[in-house]
């Protein structure tokens, strides 16, 4: 029994009307001169197939573009010592045939640098590919991203290898490549997961490699078609690295009320409160939940102690109790009193915070945070030569981390102040005078008879 007409209800149905407000879209051949846009029911398996045809014969184009890509990246790459063997015995032969009667020393030295400059052209030629992938890399990456999720927003089927893998194996090893900052290998691992968690490695990774405005636009599209409180979570973080303290905030105290004793909001909101201004609240937050969890002990979770062990935490901790130290400091220093009992309070404090700091350099001796941190607990116990060290290291690290140059600025005036003042001490007594200017002869008229 063939399917009738909803309009006329007589005829057989011919056609669809694809028209998304028209309730009745099945249609005959009279009545589809009443709707617009229609299609012959035969022609949509047609035209899927075709379409499908087509977008293998691409897909199949670029992966031949990547397969020569890698090919050309592989040959320049792979220039060895039997390269360079070969391009001098080729030289040799050239040279050969221009000077047979010519002077051999020339030769070798022609020879020599016209090898030298293969070899920098060479470098150059990986230089430029190098740039070009830096470029690129992001953009297709993305675009990658955007097209899976494309697929999973219109029910395409999951790969059959994907599903035959273990995802929360999958999962570990991804989080183990963005912890241990192989960024290449991890997102190769995340174009295989799941698409929830896909979605947000893929943007995790983005932030890791401070990529913010690509990682934002991601975390919007992915928020619009699945607000969790996961991902919105992480468009929180985006905000608050990129100094939009209101908008974080105002992510985060929705889901109080749902997710109050989640650690990750609590830190997140803690540390966005404090660059709103409130210090010493944010500071009591951090320092509640690492309380909570250590009175816990054995009831702790794996999940708790992981995320006690985090560095994100650790440096959170640290770099509210330091903020609040410095503050107690300066209060301290504008009355001029300080109780035997707060200086030995202050002492605990900072050497809590500066073991804090050391541990997470054992552990990423290139942590940026946790280098200027020591460097400003050094400062504070007045260790200015080794805060010094750091900063330089730091700078190095990063040039335009402008918070370190200025703390540089600042040791440089302490030392200066602490040559002054040894300078003024040794001129308080008659016996300073006279053993400066002993000191300043010897110097002078006794090594310049030493040079006669």
């Amino acid at each position: 029994m063939n399917l009738k007409c909803l309009q006329c209800t007589n005829n057989d149905v011919s056609f669809w009307c694809l028209d998304k407000f028209c309730e009745k879209n099945l249609i005959c051949d009279q009545c589809q001169v009443r709707h617009g846009n229609v299609e012959k029911i035969f022609n949509p398996k047609n035209n899927i197939k075709a379409w499908v045809k087509k977008m293998m014969k691409q897909m199949l184009s670029i992966m031949e573009r990547i397969n020569r890509y890698q090919e050309e990246i592989e040959k320049l790459f792979s220039y060895t010592q039997q390269n360079q063997n070969q391009d001098r015995n080729a030289l040799i032969n050239q040279q050969q045939n221009q000077n047979e009667d010519g002077n051999n020393q020339n030769q070798d030295r022609n020879i020599q640098v016209n090898q030298q400059q293969i070899q920098l052209e060479i470098y150059q030629k990986r230089l430029n590919r190098y740039s070009q992938y830096l470029q690129f890399n992001p953009q297709i990456q993305s675009t990658l991203f955007i097209l899976n999720n494309q697929l999973n927003n219109y029910f395409f089927p999951q790969s059959y290898n994907k599903d035959a893998v273990d995802n929360l194996q999958q999962l570990d090893n991804c989080k183990k490549l963005i912890h241990d900052k192989y960024y290449a290998k991890a997102s190769q691992e995340i174009q295989s997961l799941d698409p929830d968690d896909s979605q947000y490695f893929q943007i995790e990774l983005l932030i890791l490699q401070n990529n913010l405005k690509h990682a934002l636009e991601l975390s919007e599209q992915a928020v619009r078609s699945n607000p969790t409180f996961k991902l919105e979570l992480q468009q929180a973080k985006i905000l608050h690295k990129q100094k939009q303290y209101a908008q974080a905030q105002k992510i985060l105290r929705k889901y109080e009320s749902t997710q109050g004793e989640n650690e990750q909001l609590q830190l997140q909101l803690a540390k966005t409160i404090i660059k709103c201004g409130y210090i010493d609240l944010g500071r009591q937050t951090i320092n509640n939940i690492k309380g909570r969890l250590e009175n816990e002990n054995n009831n702790i979770s794996q999940e708790g102690r992981d995320f006690l062990k985090s560095i994100e935490f650790r440096l959170a901790y640290a770099k509210a109790n330091l903020q609040a130290i410095s503050d107690d400091r300066c209060s301290q220093n504008s009355s001029q009193q300080m109780s035997e009992d707060q200086n030995l309070q202050n002492n605990q404090n900072i050497n809590d915070v500066k073991t804090t700091y050391e541990k997470i350099l054992k552990e990423e001796p290139t942590n940026q945070s946790a280098l200027y941190g020591l460097s400003q607990t050094l400062i504070i116990q007045k260790e200015l030569i080794k805060a010094r060290e750091l900063l330089y290291q730091l700078i190095q690290l990063n040039p335009k981390y402008r918070k370190a140059e200025r703390a540089l600025m600042f040791i440089k005036m302490k030392l200066l102040d602490q040559q002054q003042d040894d300078l003024e001490g040794q001129f308080d007594t008659f016996g300073g005078v006279m053993g400066y200017v002993y000191q300043f002869c010897c110097s002078k008229f006794g090594g310049d008879q030493q040079q006669q």
